[in-house]
């Protein structure tokens, strides 16, 4: 038999199942990078990518080669974390970016099974005083971060779909229907409303 994708609206207002005819069941690796799930069929080397907006197989990959074991994406830079095996002589980490160029890899144990992130301030460290300020809170059409921020921010609606991302101090969320939202950057989130 096949694998399957579903996705169910917490509510119950709509789900949906599309089978992949390609994958059987069984042993592979999958994970949510942004909006979309990648996996790999057990034994293959194509990475395949399903997103699951639209609710359809997006094609495979380019940049990956090899049977991984377990994929993971960092939450906070993005970044697609993949390890391999042989299970008896090594294991190896590899490091992609949004283009799915290889950034960088290292040698671990040898089954490197499950990738976790510890994202949690550190105890001891002097923490940044000062938190981040977006502004206008309501907006209409362009919201102003404060000059704290860093690194990449995602725009997430209440469904936990994230709608925008940006690396810019000010976001154009014109298009955004009104409602509530929740702006992340570095592990933090942070409330705002589109009028």
């Amino acid at each position: 038999s096949n694998a399957s994708v579903s996705k169910v609206a917490l509510n119950g207002s709509s789900n949906a199942t599309v089978n992949l005819q390609s994958a059987a069941t069984g042993c592979g690796t999958s994970a949510l990078r942004d909006d979309k799930l990648v996996y790999q069929i057990s034994m293959e080397t194509t990475l395949n990518e399903f997103d699951i907006n639209l609710m359809n197989l997006s094609g495979p990959i380019s940049g990956h080669s090899i049977n991984y074991y377990e994929l993971a994406q960092e939450p906070v830079s993005g970044q697609l974390y993949t390890s391999e095996t042989d299970f008896f002589s090594f294991g190896k980490i590899h490091i992609f970016d949004d283009n799915n160029t290889e950034l960088s890899n290292f040698n671990v144990g040898i089954s490197p099974g499950t990738i976790v992130f510890d994202v949690r301030p550190s105890v001891g460290l002097t923490e940044q005083e000062n938190s981040l300020v977006i502004y206008p809170n309501p907006t209409n059409n362009i919201l102003f971060l404060s000059s704290y921020s860093s690194g990449k921010v995602r725009i997430i609606d209440f469904s936990g779909k994230e709608v925008l991302s940006s690396f810019e101090k000010s976001i154009d969320v014109s298009q955004l229907k009104n409602g509530a939202y929740l702006l992340e950057n570095q592990g933090l989130f942070y409330k705002f409303l589109k009028n």
